[in-house]
């Protein structure tokens, strides 16, 4: 296709939107998990999709949160999320060579190219020789549903990613002046020289011609890509806020429960005690033919628990004291009984939140479906204030009577 003919094609893809019709083709076959790395096939596979129904396609390389429960929607080798084409490029022409100017018959094969618009919508485009008007070199929007039917647009869609598609065409020509390709009886009206093969909406599935299309791509999810995902991950948790009962400045008081609040902790805003996901998209390098492998790294980001140093010596924790109960909010509360009182500047208090971070892997290529999945090394955070919180404790002491 010339550089013309690539720009009447893109106008056309933009000005018409032809709804594909249902298609007849085998369905798609079970994907087989291919483990990679460690701990392989805990987390339930993906299934197989279109980029437009993953969130995180549109933003690749950025983490999106998912909702608890929700399933992993891994796309087939497409075109990148947002629009372009792919599938097999140039018309294919089968039979021996002839005489020069003699009569012959052909069997022409047109690349059916496989288009996904912004809005979602799954476009077949292929050259229609015997079609008056339309040329034979530009590809157009066409309902396939007049060549084949059984299933959706949309399945077609996924099975293109590993699939060539050929829509074939009987050309009653003459051999052209080298002998070695058969062109039309009449240049300026080639439709006439040709008729469909495919004639008709039928189950008949040997209507198109089929070509495996091999592209494979190993995990992304390693080497540097690990320090980003950590740091990403790391970027999503806010450790918070140390506040405490008694308020500061007020002073706790020996051999009595004194009880520690984290404010504000949370994952991405959520509950920091629930198990929050993500989904983080990376798009494969495209091949000739325009596809490229979309690698759905799932990131579940958990709360494992806090260490305490409180300044005492005595780092253990307690249940909240009765009068602390219900005071805050926050969702990680403490408390901690001092034995003897502090510096008169007070005791100093840190507080480190540990999170476990779990990826897996999933991308769907020639091979099927394959998965890479290991965990993260744990990640420490500890919640301000900055500087250093500090703990008045003073000695109770008893009061004269009389």
């Amino acid at each position: 296709m010339n550089a013309v003919s690539r720009l009447r094609l893109q106008a056309r893809r933009r000005w018409l939107p032809v709804a594909v019709a249902l298609l007849a083709l085998p369905a798609l076959a079970p994907a087989q998990a291919a483990a990679v790395g460690t701990n392989p096939g805990q987390s339930p596979s993906c299934t197989p999709g279109v980029s437009t129904e993953v969130a995180a396609a549109s933003r690749p390389g950025q983490p999106v949160r998912v909702g608890e429960g929700a399933s992993v929607v891994c796309p087939t080798p497409e075109a990148p999320a947002g629009g372009g084409s792919f599938g097999p490029q140039g018309s294919r022409q089968s039979g021996p060579p002839g005489t020069p100017g003699q009569p012959c018959t052909a069997t022409v094969l047109e690349p059916m190219e496989l288009s996904l618009t912004p809005g979602g919508q799954e476009l077949v485009f292929w050259p229609d020789p015997a079609n008056p008007g339309t040329g034979s070199d530009t590809p157009e929007p066409q309902d396939v549903g007049r060549v084949i039917s059984g299933i959706g647009a949309k399945e077609f869609f996924m099975q293109g990613g590993t699939v060539d598609y050929f829509n074939p065409f009987r050309l009653n020509g003459k051999w052209d002046a080298t002998g070695f390709k058969c062109v039309p009886q009449d240049p300026n009206n080639p439709q006439a020289s040709f008729t469909p093969v495919c004639t008709g909406a039928t189950i008949a599935i040997g209507c198109l011609i089929a070509n495996g299309h091999t592209i494979t791509d190993g995990p992304v999810a390693g080497g540097a890509t690990l320090n980003t995902l950590r740091q990403q991950a790391q970027q999503l948790i806010h450790p918070g806020q140390i506040t405490s009962l008694p308020a500061q400045p007020n002073p706790a008081l020996v051999n009595r429960a004194a009880c520690f609040f984290i404010d504000g902790v949370n994952i991405d805003n959520q509950d920091v005690t629930q198990v929050q996901t993500f989904q983080i998209a990376q798009i494969g390098a495209v091949d000739g033919t325009g596809r490229r492998v979309f690698h759905i790294i799932v990131v579940e980001i958990s709360y494992v628990g806090t260490r305490w140093t409180f300044g005492d010596g005595g780092d253990d924790t307690e249940g909240l004291a009765p009068q602390c109960v219900g005071v805050s909010r926050a969702p990680l509360q403490f408390g901690h009984t001092y034995r003897r009182y502090s510096p008169p500047d007070g005791f100093p208090i840190t507080a480190t939140e540990t999170f476990n971070v779990h990826v897996t892997e999933n991308w769907i290529d020639s091979r099927g479906l394959n998965v890479n999945e290991f965990d993260l090394a744990p990640i420490d955070v500890q919640p301000g204030p900055v500087p250093q919180f500090r703990k008045i404790v003073v000695q109770e002491e008893g009061v004269p009577i009389g």
